[in-house]
């Protein structure tokens, strides 16, 4: 196969007069002429684009900068007061746990109390028989001994 005048590849065709080739060629100069004009039409969009694109980005940076900003704040006074909220739950908690170790301690103590009382009047009662029986072994011990010493004489006032 061989090229045409037109570049391609194609069969056996006729050559076309110099006029008509002038003429398409002039047409495609005139539109490669205006390439350049349409070259800086793009490139001041482009520019213009780009401009407006470095300006939003911007825009929204410094947005989300305050918006940071905004939420660190929030996030703060949330955490204040969370803080604070768990201090009040914690004192009133503290306070329960107090209240009631103070009313077990006190019942422990009514109950040692009366325990000791109790031992107290136990041993009371064991040591006024152990008196008793102390007291009438003494006696007894002491009639035995008095029935073993010889009968005595009784004391003259001057002696």
């Amino acid at each position: 196969m061989q090229a045409d005048n037109r570049g391609g590849m194609g069969g056996d065709v006729q050559p076309q007069p110099i006029d008509r080739r002038v003429e398409r060629l002039e047409k495609r100069v005139a539109k490669l002429e205006e390439l350049p004009a349409m070259l800086e039409g793009l490139t001041g969009q482009i520019l213009q684009l780009r401009a407006e694109m470095g300006t939003e980005f911007s825009d929204q940076r410094s947005e989300m900068r305050t918006m940071a900003g905004e939420l660190r704040g929030e996030m703060h006074a949330m955490g204040e007061g969370i803080v604070t909220q768990l201090r009040g739950e914690m004192h009133v908690m503290r306070d329960g746990v107090v209240k009631q170790l103070r009313e077990e301690i006190g019942e422990m103590h009514a109950h040692g109390m009366s325990r000791v009382l109790e031992l107290h009047d136990t041993v009371m009662a064991e040591l006024r028989t152990i008196k008793v029986e102390i007291h009438d072994n003494v006696v007894s011990e002491l009639r035995i001994i008095k029935g073993r010493l010889p009968a005595r004489r009784p004391r003259r006032r001057g002696e």
